[in-house]
């Protein structure tokens, strides 16, 4: 496998067939060891007068014993944010895991950002227990204003409103609540703190289709 032939701690060129808004993209691919165990990297830079400029990067876990990878987390500094980098990203990794044997995707149950699971869903992701929305009062609904383009969040419980929207990634991230009153659609439904699954392959084999293709210089 690609995973075994690269050094530790260094990136390594992936790609230089992307570009998005009409910035080239230099793909890298990293794995680090972590408490015994290895975590891998997708790392997207641009260059700017000569110098590398890491833009993002997604992680993950991979096992080659039971054919299957976690996505960890993805980071987007912020003024890179709303170009498309994140679906990117996950598009990266989905397309490197299939081509590499790596049939069973998931990701780790440690997900705290509400839009970042409801990116990961639209690659046909879903939590364990569809019955979960309905038994508990932490179901997160994503919304849209009508004529306002953002994402907001509506939330079933206040308690738990107030608790997020009084965090750290809540301030850094720039979230903000739909008010029930408003005329506004849902877009879906997530939970924080759940494992997801991918339970549909040819809608992640789609948009990866769909967003690389984009991306192609």
């Amino acid at each position: 496998m690609f995973i075994d032939i690269i050094p530790e701690n260094t990136d390594v060129l992936y790609s230089t067939d992307y570009a998005i808004n009409g910035c080239n993209l230099y793909l890298y691919f990293a794995k680090m060891k972590t408490s015994g165990k290895y975590n891998y990297f997708f790392k997207v830079y641009k260059k700017e007068n000569g110098i590398d400029i890491c833009l993002g990067y997604i992680y993950f876990t991979i096992s080659k014993e039971e054919h299957n990878s976690n996505f960890i987390g993805l980071y987007i500094k912020p003024e890179y944010r709303s170009l498309g980098i994140s679906s990117f990203l996950v598009s990266q990794w989905i397309h490197f895991c299939f081509n590499e044997g790596l049939d069973f995707l998931g990701t780790v149950k440690k997900q705290r950002k509400p839009f970042l699971v409801y990116l990961v869903k639209t690659f046909g992701f879903e939590i364990l227990d569809l019955s979960c929305y309905e038994k508990y009062d932490d179901t997160i609904y994503i919304c849209r204003k009508t004529g306002d383009n953002r994402k907001l969040l509506l939330f079933q419980n206040d308690d738990k409103k107030n608790a997020f929207m009084s965090s750290n990634i809540a301030t850094s991230d720039s979230y903000a609540v739909v008010n029930p009153e408003d005329d506004y659609e849902v877009l879906d439904r997530v939970m924080l703190m759940r494992k997801l699954q991918m339970k549909e392959r040819i809608t992640a084999e789609n948009k990866v289709n769909i967003v690389l293709k984009r991306s192609k210089k």
